[in-house]
Formats: C-alpha cells, sequence, structure tokens
C-alpha cells in the first residue's frame, strides 16, 4: 500500500489515465445537498485564501488485464467524490465553451478538458472519458458530454443522481459567474485545485475487502447489499465482475426494486432458519456463503439467489403473470406485513422450483397466511415472537406427519400454537365487535372496510377517492345527544371507532357530524350511495346503540366467512383422544398464593366459550370484557364494589372497558384469580360458567 497526499486535479491529472467504477460499488448517490455542501467548500477556500483543503482519502488498486501503457484505476472508494468534482469541471468546461461565463485564462478550457475529462489521443472510445462509473451512471454520465444535451424535459433522467446534480452545479455555476469578472472564474479554479485527498493505490499483497470494510465505517455508511456485493466481486477477474454482474447481480437488483439488503435479509432467514438482526445481514451472509462456497460455487449461489428474488419480486410487486396469485398477494400486502416472506419464499420454491405443491395449495398457502395475519392483528395478538415462528414454520409443517395435504398441515400448525396461534373464530368476532378498530389502526380498518365492500362483488365500486366515514360523528352535536338518548355519553365512548359504526363514503366533509337523518337524505346522502357497506344503514330510522350493534354483527359474521378458519383440521394422532392436561380450576374452587403463582394460563372457558390465552393479565382483562357486554344492568351493580375505579384512581397498569369503567391490572396471580371469580359470582356464574386450565 502506498499512500500520498496530493491535490484532486493532480491526482487526476495524466495522459492515457482513466477512473473506473467497479461493478461491485453502489451507484453514485450523492444528493444535492452533498454537492451543495462542495461548493460552499470551496467558497470557503476562496474567501479564507485557504493553501489547501483536505477533502478525504481515494482508494485505488491498478487494474491487471488490458494494455500496459494505459494506466486504469479502479476505485475502492472515494467515487462520491471523484464523480462530484468531475461534474464540477464538466460544467466550467461546458459553460466556457458556450461563452455563458468569461476566464481570463484563454487555456483554461482546453486544460479542463485534456487534463481532467478526456484521454485526448485515445483510439478506444471506450477509453477515451476519463471516469467510468458503474453502468447505469455511465449512460447518463456519457449524455452530459453530448452537445446537444438536454434533459430538461426527460423527468426520468432528471431523476438519475448523476444528471440531476449536473443540472444543479450548472445552474449555480451560471448564476454566480455569468455577469461576474472572469477573474472571479479563475479564483474559483484556484480554490477547486486546492482541494486535497490523500491517495491510496492498493499492491497485490493487500485484501481490497478489509480495506473497504474499515473505510465503510468512518464514510458515509454503505447498504449491507453494498457490502455483500463487494465481498462478492472484489477479488473476482474484471471479465468474472461483469459477466456475475450483468447476469446476476443486477438482475437480482432489479427483481427486488432495490431492496437488495431486506431481500438477502429474507432469503437468509428462509435458508437457514433464523432471522439476521438487520445491521448484521453482511455478516451473517459472510457466514452462509463461506460454508456453501465448501461444496458449491459460487456461480450456483447466484443463481440460487437471482431465483428467489424472482419469487421476492412477485411477493413485492405482485408481477408473478398468475392472476389468482398475484390477487392472493395484493391481498396479503395490503395490510403491510412483510414477517412472513421468508415462509412464502418457501412456498413459491415449492411450487415453481421443486413442483411439491399444485395450484390450488399455493393459493391456499396465502389465504391462510393472509387469514392468519389479519386476526391476530384484529386481536392484538403481539407480534414480537412472529419473526422466528414463520421462519421456522416450513420445518414445523414438515415435522408434523406425512399422510395429510401440505395445506392442512400449515392449518395444523398456526392452530395448535400458542403465543403464535391463530385466533378462533369467537376471539376474531369478539374484538370485531368491541375494539375500536379505527383508532390506531387505520391501515387495518382500511383493509377491512375495503374486503367487506369488495368480497364476492362482481361490479365493485372504486374507493380510491372513498375515505372512513363515523357514522354516529365523531364530535357529538345535540341532536345527536338526543338521538342517541341519556346515555350517549357511554355510547359513544363505546362504539365510536368499533366495526359496527364505520363505513366508506366519498362525502366525508360534508356529511361532517350532520345528524343522521341528514346524512340519510342530504344530496349525494347515503341513500344515494352504491356501497354494499352502507345498504343497511339505508334501512334504519334512528342510529343507535342497537343499531350499531346490529351492523357490527352482521358485518362481523361476513368477516367469519371472508377470513375463514381453516376446515377440516387435522389432529396429531398423539393428540386424539387426550385429556386437557395441567390443573383445572372452577369457580366453586378456593386456592391460596401458593397455589397459583408460578403457573402459566392456557385456556378459559366462560360461559361456554373457551378462549387461548397467555397471562394472568389477559384473563383478567378478557373476563371483565365478556362481562361488561353481557348484561349492563348487572354489570354496574357488582361495579359498586372496589374492583372498578375512575382513571385517575388507578395506579397499577389501568385498563379501560368497552363501557367506560376502568381496571387496575398489575395484580398478582392469586389476586386477579379471586377478583375474576368474585366478579362471575356477582353474575350468578355457576361450575360450568368458568373453567381455568393453567399448566402445573
Amino acid at each position: 500500500m502506498k499512500a500520498n497526499q496530493k491535490s484532486f486535479l493532480r491526482y487526476m491529472d495524466g495522459t492515457d489515465k482513466q477512473f473506473i467504477i467497479p461493478v461491485y460499488q453502489r451507484n453514485y448517490d450523492w444528493q444535492r445537498k452533498h454537492c451543495v455542501k462542495l461548493l460552499e467548500d470551496i467558497d470557503l477556500i476562496i474567501e479564507k485564501d485557504l493553501q489547501q483543503y483536505f477533502l478525504g482519502s481515494i482508494v485505488s488498486t491498478h487494474s491487471t488485464e488490458g494494455n500496459s501503457e494505459f494506466s486504469e484505476h479502479l476505485v475502492i472508494d472515494g467515487q462520491q467524490r471523484l464523480t462530484t468534482v468531475t461534474l464540477i469541471l464538466l460544467a466550467l468546461y461546458k459553460l466556457l465553451k458556450n461563452d455563458s461565463i468569461q476566464s481570463n485564462s484563454k487555456t483554461l478550457k482546453d486544460k479542463i478538458y485534456t487534463s481532467y475529462l478526456v484521454n485526448q489521443h485515445s483510439c478506444d472510445e471506450a477509453k477515451r472519458i476519463r471516469l467510468k462509473p458503474i453502468d447505469k451512471d455511465n449512460n447518463a454520465f456519457l449524455s452530459i458530454f453530448e452537445d446537444d444535451f438536454t434533459p430538461s424535459n426527460d423527468i426520468e433522467a432528471q431523476n438519475i443522481n448523476i444528471i440531476a446534480n449536473y443540472l444543479y452545479i450548472e445552474k449555480e455555476l451560471k448564476t454566480k459567474f455569468q455577469y461576474a469578472d472572469p477573474s472571479s472564474i479563475d479564483a474559483f479554479y484556484t480554490g477547486l485545485s486546492r482541494l486535497m485527498i490523500v491517495d491510496i493505490e492498493l499492491s497485490a499483497e493487500d485484501n481490497p475487502q478489509l480495506i473497504f470494510e474499515s473505510l465503510n465505517h468512518a464514510g458515509k455508511k454503505l447498504e449491507e447489499s453494498d457490502l455483500i456485493r463487494n465481498y462478492i466481486l472484489m477479488n473476482l477477474s474484471a471479465k468474472e465482475q461483469e459477466k456475475f454482474y450483468k447476469y446476476y447481480w443486477h438482475p437480482i437488483e432489479v427483481n427486488t426494486n432495490y431492496q437488495t439488503s431486506e431481500f438477502i435479509r429474507h432469503a437468509l432467514s428462509y435458508k437457514k432458519g433464523e432471522v439476521p438482526n438487520k445491521n448484521r445481514v453482511y455478516e451473517e451472509f459472510k457466514r452462509y456463503i463461506d460454508d456453501v462456497l465448501k461444496k458449491d460455487t459460487l456461480e450456483a449461489v447466484l443463481k440460487e439467489l437471482k431465483t428467489l428474488s424472482q419469487y421476492y419480486g412477485y411477493l413485492l410487486k405482485s408481477n408473478s403473470g398468475w392472476k389468482q396469485l398475484d390477487t392472493a398477494i395484493e391481498s396479503l400486502n395490503d395490510l403491510g406485513v412483510t414477517v412472513c416472506y421468508p415462509f412464502l419464499l418457501d412456498v413459491l420454491t415449492k411450487y415453481y422450483s421443486m413442483g411439491e405443491l399444485n395450484e390450488d395449495e399455493t393459493l391456499k398457502c396465502f389465504k391462510i397466511m393472509e387469514t392468519f395475519i389479519f386476526r391476530r392483528s384484529i386481536v392484538g395478538l403481539p407480534s414480537n415472537a412472529l419473526n422466528k415462528f414463520l421462519v421456522g414454520l416450513a420445518k414445523k409443517i414438515k415435522n408434523s406427519g406425512s399422510n395429510i395435504s401440505y395445506t392442512h398441515k400449515l392449518a395444523y400448525v398456526l392452530a395448535k400454537e400458542n403465543n403464535c396461534r391463530l385466533p378462533s373464530d369467537e376471539e376474531f368476532k369478539y374484538s370485531l365487535l368491541t375494539k375500536e378498530i379505527y383508532n390506531g389502526q387505520k391501515r387495518v380498518c382500511e383493509y377491512l372496510l375495503g374486503k367487506l365492500e369488495h368480497y364476492d362483488h362482481k361490479e365493485p365500486v372504486d374507493l380510491e377517492q372513498c375515505t372512513i366515514e363515523h357514522i354516529m360523528p365523531q364530535t357529538l352535536s345535540s341532536q345527536w345527544h338526543a338521538e342517541l338518548g341519556s346515555d350517549s355519553e357511554r355510547i359513544h365512548k363505546q362504539y365510536l371507532h368499533t366495526l359496527g359504526n364505520l363505513t366508506y363514503t366519498g362525502y366525508n366533509s360534508k356529511y361532517s357530524n350532520s345528524p343522521f337523518k341528514a346524512k340519510l337524505e342530504m344530496d349525494k346522502g347515503l341513500n344515494e350511495s352504491r356501497l354494499r357497506l352502507n345498504q343497511s344503514v339505508k334501512n334504519k330510522q334512528y342510529w343507535t346503540e342497537s343499531a350499531i350493534k346490529s351492523r357490527g354483527e352482521e358485518l362481523a359474521e361476513l368477516a367469519l366467512r371472508i377470513w375463514a378458519y381453516p376446515s377440516n383440521i387435522p389432529i396429531a394422532d398423539e393428540q386424539k383422544e387426550q385429556e386437557p392436561t395441567g390443573l383445572l380450576i372452577y369457580l366453586s374452587d378456593e386456592y391460596e398464593d401458593g397455589d397459583v403463582t408460578g403457573n402459566k394460563v392456557k385456556t378459559v372457558t366462560i360461559f361456554g366459550t373457551t378462549y387461548p390465552i397467555t397471562s394472568w393479565k389477559e384473563l383478567y382483562t378478557l373476563t371483565f370484557e365478556l362481562l361488561a357486554k353481557k348484561d349492563e344492568l348487572l354489570f354496574k351493580q357488582v361495579a359498586q364494589g372496589k374492583l372498578f375505579k375512575t382513571s385517575t384512581e388507578c395506579r397499577r397498569s389501568p385498563h379501560q372497558l368497552p363501557n367506560g369503567y376502568w381496571i387496575e391490572t398489575g395484580w398478582s396471580a392469586i389476586t386477579i384469580l379471586n377478583y375474576v371469580m368474585k366478579a362471575l359470582k356477582g353474575f350468578q356464574a355457576s361450575d360450568e360458567d368458568f373453567i381455568l386450565q393453567v399448566d402445573q
């Protein structure tokens, strides 16, 4: 390694010399703010009469291929600075050439052109231009040299950084120097010549990849995929770099919409069965590929990655060309969840590459996954364990038996999980009816209403111009208070953001908080709506608590059909006829602290319905939410005790019930059990109405 300090222009000066940005480098990605800073630095040099201004280092190595008389510098680090300084020089040259600006020096224009921009005597057109960016940037860069360069009407061209930055630099220089004294251009060129770098030239003994990694910590941080690309390509010959980049790496980038880091993270999750940390994808990939290369070739690895990137592209862009699959992917993507991508890569591989799944099974896998994700979102189950669970899902399916279909295995595994379970119909419907779906889950709410509107509809209405409407408005007027009755505040608080009160309309601002009758009968009112969601609303004379509950029930039943719980879920042989394990606690049982402390709850049966639960706190909140809904009058009688408080009185993890009451949830297991039993007894519940299953 040789390191020398020199001026930037001296580094660029010379004959038969070319700076090549290797294909494994990222695109030129400096933005306008970086160009602004560089131009300001040059102004500072002039203003302060600085003799030197350090701009960083440029690391390069000489190409070992080609004409030995021609000096090719492969730029390992520093392409952003090198490219931007070249753009400044090119803008100066073209402005001087067109007489847009003037210099006292008659030779400045030619000096810039022959010393820094071109190899004047080169017979090889590919080597005539001094700087050679990677392919996409190079085409844009070469176009700037053309005399008829006019990208002003080409929006796509303007979005390429190298063109956008050139246009900005040219405009700034022209504005600044067009009417200035010619000496100001000479001063600017002098400032440019005082930019200093450290020229680091690597020898054959140096490891370019290690040096590149160490430099990355100090400069603008590279994406994980940039480091991976460099690791794969850097030590190959120039011809192999071109080949692998053209046939493998670039198609991978295009397939994945240049979201290559995230793709590789999901691909590694799929291949290894564990999720890499987002900031350690490169390190995990190195370990993976070093292990794979012991028994396979680099080209084979890239070929597999390219195939996976094609499937990943289907997931991102819904562009497989198979209409039913693309529709299923769009539905899943509407939820904005990518955590299932590693599993879906496995599904697509089994269908496209291995032939292990047929069309029907493949589509069912996507529908089951959509149902799984959506039901959990509505019920509000935690998502922190999903990553790990879904990455290992394919292995769980493989180990779940061999005499049933793949989709039945999938449904079985999802149904039998605990923390990552598929919510039951009872849980799903209860949450649809009681949860504030609009509040804090707007995307999920839009997805839900959209699916309810379009389900099995041969002439669906475009909802693009529609927004979510609260039929009972978010701010109650005096008319609304009168229509809802003496309990209006509670009704408003309990049902405002629930499914029964929500719809779509294109006239949200017009409806505002108008009375219900006005919303129906006004011009473009609900009575004129073509939306399926609004048909049952038209039949109501008043919008009351019972109307909201009735519509909620109707829509919840439709949701149960759209996101149906998989039917005929098989039971593993070892679980058939098996009695429930663990301790069963009934309402008449009496327990002291030591009897339940440390035990984990599994399920609870309340008034005939069984709910999977994962914590004592969940038992507590679920019980009181069910009681609040079961009998309002009886609930108020029970609430006269000390179990319920106002929000200001709650000190231990307060939780608000749908009817406005508050409970504290930060209790011990035995306290929660006693409070739950006390409340249920107030509802005249029997042993059959409460059965709690816990692990012993």
